[in-house]
């Protein structure tokens, strides 16, 4: 409510940012000197001598604003000065038509301006002004007293044209706004709750102080006290730490959970569109791309999981494999994303190394790694990355250094470039979330933080040796396993999808591209598919059509009525109905540990094809 009230009354963000608006009239304003500029030119060679002149006085006074503005010196009224120069070329387009008689399809591009250099509400005023102008041009044309260089039927499209864009940049220059200020909100509280903290701690590190003071004047038997008493403090700062991380950890787990959501669901309808565009294609080598790209689509998929998992801290599995030879094929998925001119070397050796680890994991890291390195080389004129792998005895000297290591082998994997290096007052904090060394928008800070817990989870060790200028060095240590075997493969279910017999299927989804997509897969797998938007449309059809309905799958988190409480409903119209639930999160995710019974079947996005065939046959037949 708050901030749609401001946006009423004519707020414009940069208002309570006057550097900002600094910023932006500078920008503004040389973007519109120099297009300016060459339509004066352009005019005053087609021979509209008038028009050229007004959009020069134009130029000349938008660079003396400019100059001022540059210097630090905000004008006064610099917003109505910019709208009523924009007014005077506008309106000076449309009497003179300029070149083709196309100058009135120029007052098209006025509301965009209006509103971003004004706001919404001040906006409306001066496109009123503006409206009227050009309103009052049309009926002085009507009755003969000017010329207006355009046809009857370009006079009554225009300003059709001139609503339409008004209207469309209003809409745009209301979210823009609106979210601007829900982010200024967000910002101010912060800043605040940050202000309450950092006062509780000053009051009482002032007690403490205080109270240290007194106990040392009191006697000085007492110092064993006083040290007890920083010993506490020392602990409280570090708990006070530790409750922050864990609130930044319960924001990261939250934007996980909804992103995880919405990207499963792409998935989903990826991996059904692919299983259709294969049983079309008859080609072995656009077989072979397809299967590829399914293969990336399971790999996206077990990303998410990862990154649920590291933001909830479950538990991950681990399986023994040849790390030498997973690293051969995961260093050219991640080679593709550095530029060809990046020199990249590998060196893995020729020695298996056996270790307990998660393959995913292991291969975001070095993407991460490298991603890392192709940001830190971007500058320097010989860019190089290094990727080794060795095995590495640890030492007594190295578990000194390191207390989280243990007098065993490890397999050594490092990531080294010859970029710009970091800061040594940086280091420490590389690994704590939401850090980043890189410029705004081009880091999240949490692929390092990503890369320590992952190594935590292996029980490794992780190292990071740079210099300014001379480059970067990261060194991964997996504990490699007691003993060495082949390398251990999941055992795939057989390529065979079940196939139905004409069933009746309520297929129930808010995603309409996704219902769309599931809704061929199935018919492709021999059912007849009946679909719903929300659990209410769910429960009319299933009232209308339940006895030919074999089965319902349903989304679990949808607007109107979601499908846990649609499900009880349907179940109270029929107690034998069969329902498989299907959602974009997991079943650990708090939305959904809270609606779904424990005994319900669950299929998580994307749907494996076989795996959802065999789900619905099961059901069916009641299995």
């Amino acid at each position: 409510m708050t901030s749609m009230r401001r946006l009423l009354v004519g707020y414009r963000p940069l208002d309570e940012h006057p550097q900002a608006d600094r910023d932006s009239m500078i920008q503004l304003i040389g973007i519109s000197i120099p297009i300016a500029a060459i339509f004066t030119v352009v005019n005053a060679i087609a021979g509209f001598e008038q028009l050229a002149i007004i959009q020069l006085t134009a130029v000349i006074i938008l660079a003396i604003y400019w100059y001022q503005t540059r210097r630090g010196q905000m004008l006064s009224y610099i917003h109505e000065v910019l709208m009523l120069l924009c007014i005077s070329v506008f309106a000076s387009l449309t009497w003179a038509g300029g070149i083709g008689s196309v100058g009135i399809y120029w007052s098209l591009g006025f509301p965009f301006l209006a509103f971003l250099i004004m706001g919404v509400r001040s906006g409306w005023i001066w496109l009123g002004a503006y409206a009227l102008l050009i309103a009052v041009s049309v009926v002085m044309h009507a009755m003969g007293l000017i010329h207006l260089p355009y046809s009857r039927d370009t006079l009554v499209l225009a300003p059709v044209m001139y609503l339409y864009f008004t209207l469309l940049a209003c809409v745009l220059q209301v979210r823009n706004e609106k979210q601007y200020v829900m982010m200024e909100q967000l910002n101010r509280q912060l800043k605040e709750s940050q202000q309450e903290l950092s006062e509780v701690n000053a009051r009482l590190e002032h007690d403490i102080r205080e109270r240290v003071s007194q106990l040392q004047a009191t006697n000085s038997r007492l110092s064993e006290e006083v040290v007890e008493k920083e010993k506490a403090l020392t602990a409280m700062r570090n708990s006070e730490k530790k409750f922050e991380h864990a609130q930044r950890m319960e924001a990261v787990g939250t934007l996980v959970g909804g992103i995880a959501h919405d990207f499963n669901n792409m998935l989903s309808g990826i991996t059904a569109n692919l299983y259709l565009m294969q049983r079309d294609v008859h080609s072995e080598q656009a077989q072979q791309r397809l299967a590829k790209i399914g293969d990336l689509v399971v790999h996206a998929a077990d990303m998410i999981k990862q990154l649920l998992t590291f933001a909830r801290r479950d538990s991950v599995e681990l399986s023994q494999f040849d790390l030498r030879s997973f690293l051969g094929e995961a260093y050219k998925l991640a080679r593709v994303s550095i530029e060809e001119h990046i020199h990249c070397e590998q060196h893995m050796g020729h020695k298996a190394l056996y270790i307990n680890g998660n393959a995913t994991q292991i291969q975001q890291m070095l993407m991460n790694l490298m991603n890392n390195a192709r940001d830190a080389v971007t500058t320097v004129s010989s860019p190089m990355i290094r990727v080794t792998l060795s095995d590495f005895q640890a030492d007594a000297s190295f578990v000194n250094t390191h207390p989280q290591a243990e007098l065993r082998s490890y397999a050594l994997l490092t990531v080294a470039d010859n970029g710009v290096g970091i800061q040594a007052d940086m280091l420490p904090r590389i690994f704590e979330p939401f850090y980043t060394t890189k410029q705004a928008g081009k880091g999240t800070g949490l692929g390092l933080a990503m890369i320590y817990g992952a190594m935590r989870t292996h029980h490794g060790v992780i190292d990071v040796t740079s210099q300014p200028g001379e480059g970067t060095s990261f060194s991964l240590y997996f504990p490699l396993a007691h003993e060495e075997e082949s390398d251990v493969t999941t055992a795939m279910p057989p390529d065979q999808v079940v196939q139905g017999h004409d069933e009746m299927i309520l297929l129930v989804d808010d995603d309409r591209a996704l219902l769309e997509a599931h809704e061929a897969l199935l018919t492709q797998l021999g059912y007849r598919v009946m679909t719903a938007v929300n659990g209410m449309e769910a429960i009319r059809l299933y009232r209308e059509h339940g006895d030919g309905i074999a089965l319902v799958l349903m989304d679990v988190v949808m607007p109107v009525l979601g499908g846990v409480a649609a499900a009880k409903r349907i179940m109270a119209l029929n107690k034998e109905a069969r329902i498989i639930f299907v959602s974009g999160y997991d079943r650990d995710h708090d939305i959904t540990s809270e609606l779904m019974p424990e005994h319900q079947l669950m299929l998580n996005k994307p749907l494996d094809v076989i795996e959802l065939s065999r789900a619905i046959a099961a059901g069916i037949s009641g299995e």
